[in-house]
């Protein structure tokens, strides 16, 4: 099964992005070769598909892996960080910054690197100083402060009081304005118990956290087992900041250099739903698309399905025959799903079909056919069972008479016949019904009612 999630990004001119999602392996080049067809035509409709793109977009919304650059090390960082203060000390103030700043760009895309250090605490701390002195000495007093602000923010019971003169006034003077700062709140839930969180680097509990915080944004990383994923969220006084995480589903997030979405969900569709429901309602007013590929009596169909939070009106998914689309269809299937509501009547979509197999929250089956009072009645069958089980045993019971020379046979064989004749016209009436349901169960008229999430669709690759 593929996927590919598209959100819609308000702005002077449309921002869709493009996210791919498969249930197991990403395809071959071959097997995506419509699929990658209906994104270039996507792009044609200003739609974000490379990986740079959708980060610039959508990357504070997204489970990124918390280590993705396993070329940056913690010796790395700790020797660039002794660098820079080596040139701080020789007044080499500009060149301390360019490496401070780029130690701790790094640490920010590999959050994972300082969440499983234990000593990263230390030296972390001793970066942020050195940064701190340098921009001070650059004259760049703003940036200092926020350096410090985010130590206390990471670190609040690690004092800097004894640190070098500058350093020690300004982090003296942060302490005293934001301890008058009104906190906000951070709650985040993860359906796995045993998930390490950490918040800054710093662990804050497992499967579930409630904090209450300084205002500002905080760097989230989830661990489980081996496997790290990282959340930007940002904490704003009097408010809560939420999330609930479906580690399957965000696990399986992946950004290539060339494609960016979930590989290998399995059994986890349900939480990709889940996160394009809480993409929309982060992103309010903006739509979500889904396109997706299915197999269906033995072809492959690429499908699309416009998602948008409520109240925005539901447009219907539409696909396209995978092995035998024209360009043509291709086009109409772009324009259909990315036409705002307002011209969705008025887009063409000859060409297109409706979603085959498609039986998930999105688009819901349902057959038009007769009630169950409908059918064959089944109190025949009551009435069949109890003349059986009145009969038989009063015929036992008159053999057992006659041979005591004392009832009747007729009675008995008379007897024995009526419960053998109810029995059999009660199995006739069971497999009359049966029959009947499986024909109107066949003959029922299967319709595409539009509904929310994604379109979950299965098929192999």
């Amino acid at each position: 099964m593929i996927a590919v999630l598209l959100g819609v990004f308000c702005g002077r001119a449309r921002a869709d992005i493009a996210l791919e999602s498969y249930v197991d392996r990403r395809p071959l080049d071959a097997e995506r070769e419509t699929l990658e067809r209906v994104k270039a035509a996507l792009e044609q409709q200003q739609v974000a598909t490379r990986p740079a793109q959708v980060l610039e977009r959508a990357g504070a919304y997204l489970p990124l892996a918390g280590y993705p650059d396993r070329s940056v090390t913690r010796a790395m960082l700790i020797q660039q960080i002794d660098k820079a203060m080596a040139r701080a000390a020789h007044e080499a103030y500009g060149e301390a910054v360019a490496i401070l700043e780029t130690v701790f760009r790094d640490l920010d895309g590999n959050p994972a690197l300082a969440a499983s250090d234990r000593e990263s605490q230390s030296w972390i701390t001793k970066g942020r100083v050195a940064l701190a002195f340098a921009y001070v000495r650059s004259k760049k007093l703003k940036l200092a402060n926020d350096v410090i602000a985010d130590h206390i923010r990471s670190y609040p019971d690690v004092s800097l009081a004894g640190e070098q003169e500058d350093v020690e006034r300004l982090y003296r003077d942060n302490m005293a304005t934001i301890a008058r700062w009104p906190r906000g709140k951070l709650i985040l839930r993860v359906n796995r118990p045993d998930a390490e969180i950490f918040v800054n680097a710093v662990a804050k509990g497992k499967g579930s956290i409630e904090l209450s915080l300084l205002p500002g944004d905080y760097r989230v990383v989830v661990r489980e087992l081996i496997t790290y994923r990282s959340y930007k969220m940002t904490v704003r006084a009097g408010e809560t900041e939420e999330r609930t995480i479906d580690w399957a589903a965000d696990s399986a997030f992946t950004v290539a250099p060339d494609w960016i979405g979930f590989a290998g969900l399995g059994d986890a569709e349900g939480g990709a739903t889940a996160f394009v429901e809480q993409l929309t309602q982060r992103l309010p007013g903006q739509a979500v698309i889904v396109i997706g590929m299915v197999r269906s009596n033995g072809r492959r169909y690429v499908v699309a399905n416009r998602y948008r939070a409520a109240p925005a009106q539901v447009r219907a998914g539409r696909a396209i025959d995978a092995e035998a689309a024209s360009d043509a269809q291709v086009a109409a299937l772009a324009a259909y799903v990315t036409a705002p509501d307002r011209e969705a009547g008025r887009t063409p979509s000859q060409g297109l079909l409706a979603v085959p197999g498609d039986t998930t929250p999105s688009t819901q089956l349902t057959a038009t056919a007769p009630s169950i009072a409908a059918g064959p009645p089944r109190w025949p069958v009551l009435a069949a069972v109890g003349v059986f089980s009145v009969a038989v045993p009063l015929g036992a019971y008159q053999l057992k008479l006659r041979n005591d020379d004392r009832g009747s046979q007729t009675a008995a064989v008379a007897l024995l016949g009526v419960g053998s004749a109810a029995f059999g016209f009660g199995l006739y009436w069971i497999l009359r019904g049966d029959r009947a349901a499986n024909a109107r169960s066949a003959g029922a008229d299967v319709q595409l009612l539009p509904g929310g999430g994604i379109a979950q669709v299965s098929a192999s690759f």
